[in-house]
């Protein structure tokens, strides 16, 4: 006689395959590489780098998008409020615009940044962040010409432009640039073909940042960042006096940013 198997309820299947669904996405989701913006607000807002100590440096950050942080400004908040406040933006990679037109906060703090560069109180949108980031780009410009030329009518000095790769966190590209600086400046076949010291234009950029030894998921996003970055820094490279030797160093996916810049 054959005895008959007891039924699992129904209701007890579905939970069960609702918990094993939710357990392989959750594994999925902690397996799955982390991608992040690199903010530089904390590094554009110093002014006291102990490398500069003899040298003519200007740096530049861009971030995703090829927008100019103003460097030197105290008014940015350090990256982790900067971060949290995009965040509630819903955007899923972090820029000047989506906290400066965005967030509360950055809407706050875009009163502080645009008085300096002549907005009126009233200017918002995209022909004031236009006008505004504009203003920064003049000012780095007039700031590298005043350093190739020694006086009215000198013979220029060359520029040196220095760019990282990608998945370089903010607070280790200056380390990467510095040594790159340093190497110039030590190489006596440079400085024979350069004649004086350089000025050194060096160029931060979010370049992604992964987790993981080969982050993949940084380097394809940093693919796209880094054209974009190119050609806004080709606008700043065509401002600077045409006289000037111009000379660049580039690492990794450094020179894609390098090959829409010029």
């Amino acid at each position: 006689m054959s005895r008959a198997r007891p039924r699992v309820p129904l209701t007890l299947l579905a939970v069960l395959l609702a918990i094993s669904l939710s357990t392989a996405c959750a594994a999925r989701s902690a397996a799955r590489p982390q991608t992040r913006s690199v903010i530089f607000s904390q590094q554009a807002a110093r002014t006291d780098w102990p490398g500069d100590s003899g040298a003519s440096v200007v740096r530049v950050y861009f971030d995703r998008n090829g927008d100019l942080y103003p460097v030197g400004d105290s008014t940015l908040p350090d990256w982790a409020t900067m971060r949290e406040a995009i965040k509630k933006t819903r955007e899923k990679e972090y820029s000047l615009w989506g906290y400066f037109q965005g967030s509360e906060p950055g809407r706050r703090a875009w009163d502080a940044v645009r008085t300096p560069s002549g907005l009126r109180p009233s200017g918002s949108g995209e022909a004031a962040w236009a006008f505004w980031q504009g203003t920064l780009r003049t000012a780095v410009v007039a700031r590298i010409n005043s350093l190739l030329r020694t006086e009215p009518g000198s013979t220029p000095r060359s520029l040196v432009v220095l760019v990282h790769g990608f998945n370089v966190p903010a607070d280790a590209h200056e380390y990467q640039i510095e040594k790159a600086r340093r190497a110039v400046l030590s190489n006596s076949v440079a400085q024979a073909a350069m004649g004086d010291p350089p000025v050194f234009l060096q160029v931060a950029w979010d370049g992604m940042e992964g987790d993981g030894v080969i982050p993949r998921t940084a380097w394809g996003r940093a693919q796209y960042t880094a054209p974009v970055i190119g050609l806004e820094l080709r606008r700043l490279l065509a401002a600077v006096d045409s006289a000037a030797p111009v000379r660049v160093i580039a690492h990794s996916l450094g020179a894609l940013v390098v090959g829409n810049a010029l």
